[in-house]
């Protein structure tokens, strides 16, 4: 369990104060326009298509080479954060790549062009992804932290709603002479700026990564500055330095004493032993100065290596470590969830102002009510995020998403083809149709925000930010081939095959999700009770359980230590 010296045990007495305010609004304003950005070409496709003189099988390479940037971004990004640069510094620049390069495109004077700023947008946008939710994670207490990155993720829904909004607007008249899209283009980058500069401001590292690296003074001083700027008592809510201090190091030994791994020549995991699983620390497998003991060997290693190769190795090493934590319940049902996510969300929103308007419905409009209700989607999502847990509510969207979907396809088949139909109930079906997208949104949309509490929350903080780069790397990989899927059937499909497609899809990840996907140490009950878990399958709680049950000890609820599940099992 959780000593009282421990990153976990000192954050949760800390609670909520101003500090975790100022970062939350930092993320919140980030997500925003990233939101905002990442939606503004598809707002804007039938317009960029007309000027440009472009086929939706043309057009398709600008959402394709955006998306092989984030590709390619995700992933880095988090490696890097978790290897080196730690979250503050990929954090600030994400965003002024974002923000600077999304002004730029306004002005691009071709489509070629525009394809090339706009894939350094998606470079910006990958890191954005993979870091928002972590950061704030990272600093808030446990007890609260999935309602408020729920606050994150509205903030994402105002954005879309924001560049929605504006695309009912006329801005052809706004300023003369110049296309709206254009307009468009500016308007969405705005957001970034103002985030950009809170950011700046922004000093402090994340105290858990500095754990994880063994830095534990540093780390001291930064929970010191949140006392301060939360006014608290720190001689309450904190120990002692020195006693912070020799917390780690006695962590780190009784980690060292229990872990045993199996490694290959070149220093990569093969497998993580099961004292690996019930090893105590709050970075994973630690040596005395709060290392990691793989890690360093295969960073050893790397660096006998030549340049690229070395880190290639090196990152290849980390992948592995991550995957190979919990492979069958936790990781490949998990990719495929997101996996899934990604192909129908982006399949179906490409082209969805074709989609509504081959299906004779008014897309602007419909597409800003589609927005419009996230909201709701994010307000219950509020309330049972915490309270239920992350699976449970998982489960619970995929499954309205799936019945959502269903109904899209069987009102679009209607309301293109009404056949015997009056003339009276066309109409009818059309708002139908309308209804069940906006339901669609309403299920599916809030799914992100689980995914990303979710999935940190599911590994040790040494591989956190690696396993969201990597999901988030999985989840740009339907962008390399749905734009070109979505064009085709826009352009040879009936509406109804075309959404027939995306609903299947949605299917398959309900099916994993309740069938295959386990969280390792999911509670569901209420953090608010202190309850014991009954999430999760793995043996090893069981182990936890039996073994506390023998010393007479109270076992922690699995879920609420931010350090990752090896520092749940510390007693």
């Amino acid at each position: 369990m959780d000593g009282p010296g421990s990153i976990s045990a000192v954050l949760d007495r800390a609670g909520v104060g101003r500090y975790q305010w100022r970062l939350l609004f930092m993320c919140a304003l980030g997500y925003f326009a990233q939101c905002s950005e990442l939606l503004v070409t598809v707002l804007a496709s039938r317009e960029m298509m007309r000027d440009f003189n472009l086929s939706p099988l043309n057009y398709a390479f600008l959402p394709f080479t955006v998306v092989a940037s984030t590709f390619f971004s995700s992933y880095l990004i988090g490696w890097v954060s978790d290897r080196s640069l730690g979250r503050r510094l990929p954090f600030v620049l994400s965003l002024i790549f974002t923000g600077g390069f999304g002004l730029a495109s306004a002005v691009a004077p071709n489509f070629w062009s525009l394809v090339l700023i706009r894939c350094l947008v998606g470079l910006g946008l990958g890191g954005i992804e993979v870091l928002d939710f972590v950061v704030f994670i990272e600093f808030a207490s446990s007890a609260v932290r999935g309602r408020y990155s729920v606050w994150i993720f509205l903030a994402g829904i105002l954005g879309v709603l924001y560049i929605a909004g504006l695309n009912l607007a006329n801005l052809d008249s706004l300023v003369g002479g110049v296309a709206a899209w254009r307009v468009l283009l500016v308007l969405a980058a705005l957001p970034a700026f103002p985030a950009v500069l809170f950011r700046c401001w922004w000093t402090d590292e994340s105290p858990v990564f500095l754990v994880s690296k063994g830095k534990r003074k540093e780390a001291f001083q930064v929970l010191l500055r949140i006392c301060r700027v939360n006014r608290l008592d720190e001689r309450v809510v904190l120990p002692s330095e020195a006693d912070f201090l020799s917390e780690g190091r006695e962590g780190s030994e009784e980690g060292v004493r229990q872990q045993k791994h199996r490694m290959e020549d070149e220093g990569e995991i093969v497998r993580v032993a099961e004292g690996d699983e019930e090893g105590g620390n709050e970075g994973g497998s630690l040596r005395g100065d709060g290392r990691d003991l793989s890690i360093e060997r295969v960073e050893e290693t790397a660096g006998r290596q030549s340049g690229l190769v070395g880190v290639v190795a090196s990152a290849w090493a980390h992948l592995r470590r991550m995957w190979m934590y919990d492979p069958w319940t936790l990781a490949l049902p998990l990719l495929m969830i997101w996996f899934f996510q990604s192909v129908a969300y982006w399949g179906f929103t490409l082209f969805l102002p074709s989609f509504l308007a081959a299906s004779g419905v008014a897309p602007r409009m419909t597409i800003f009510l589609m927005v419009a209700s996230e909201l709701p989607g994010a307000a219950l999502l509020y309330f049972v995020v915490d309270r239920q847990g992350r699976l449970f509510s998982l489960r619970l969207f995929l499954l309205l998403a799936s019945l959502s979907a269903a109904l899209c396809t069987l009102f679009s088949a209607f309301a293109v083809q009404p056949g015997g139909y009056s003339e009276e109930t066309a109409p009818i079906l059309r708002i139908c149709l309308a209804v069940s997208c906006c339901l669609l949104y309403f299920s599916l949309i809030p799914i992100w925000a689980v995914l990303f509490v979710f999935t940190p929350e599911a590994y040790p903080v040494h591989l956190r930010a690696t396993a969201v780069g990597f999901f988030q790397t999985a989840t740009n990989v339907p962008g390399l081939f749905t734009p070109f899927l979505s064009a085709y059937l826009t352009e040879r499909g009936q509406p109804w095959v075309y959404m027939a497609l995306w609903a299947a899809v949605v299917l398959a990840g309900t099916a994993l999700a309740f069938g295959a996907l386990r969280h390792p140490k999911e509670s569901a009950v209420s953090t608010r009770d202190g309850s014991s878990s009954r999430g999760g399958s793995h043996s090893h709680q069981g182990r936890e359980s039996r073994e506390d049950q023998k010393s007479h000890k109270p076992i922690m609820p699995a879920s609420i230590s931010i350090d990752g599940p090896e520092s749940n099992r510390r007693s």
